[in-house]
């Protein structure tokens, strides 16, 4: 199902919609992406780009609708919060563009 090229890891399930996120490493190597594949269609789908930073972790909300992910952008030497709503298709909504990488372990909140 998953593309064995690239090192990929962190799957997470949305029964909603039967679709498996997980994190894969890009193309260049340094950093990681989200993608979802569709398990009806097979088709993937690349949710981050370079520009969105390395996602460090990101997080399902309990009823499959939303989806969070913290990515780290070195050029910038910030953190990034993005918010997608799911059935809005995959459009990232910075929700927090600046806290300190050293005061963050896990900001993803709880439900989430």
């Amino acid at each position: 199902l998953i593309d064995n090229t690239k090192q990929v890891y962190n799957p997470k399930q949305n029964s909603l919609n039967n679709q498996v996120f997980y994190l894969k490493l890009s193309e260049a190597g340094y950093y990681s992406e989200l993608w979802v594949i569709d398990l009806d269609s097979g088709e993937h789908i690349q949710i981050t780009e370079e520009v969105h930073g390395d996602v460090s972790d990101y997080s399902l909300s309990e009823d499959g609708l939303y989806l969070a992910l913290v990515a780290f952008h070195d050029t910038r030497n910030k953190d990034a919060v993005y918010l997608i709503d799911l059935q809005k298709s995959f459009v990232l909504y910075s929700i927090r563009r600046r806290f300190s990488r050293h005061k963050y372990h896990s900001f993803l909140p709880s439900y989430m």
